[in-house]
């Protein structure tokens, strides 16, 4: 399975044993971005620029 099937999502999903809603999907991708948004997981397009990543990700929580 590749991007964006959503049966690749689910697959990491459940190879992680880890509830979608937990994990966190980044991709440049607005298509790989949607179907994980979908598919349960907290998505972030990446634009390229590293700072604003982590701005969002804090924004999720996550402290670096």
């Amino acid at each position: 399975m590749r991007k964006p099937a959503a049966g690749a999502y689910q697959a990491a999903v459940t190879h992680l044993q880890v509830p979608a809603q937990q994990l966190i999907f980044v991709d440049d991708r607005q298509p790989n971005v949607d179907a994980a948004a979908a598919a349960g997981l907290k998505a972030i397009r990446f634009t390229g620029c590293a700072k604003t990543l982590e701005e969002e990700l804090q924004q999720m929580g996550l402290e670096f």
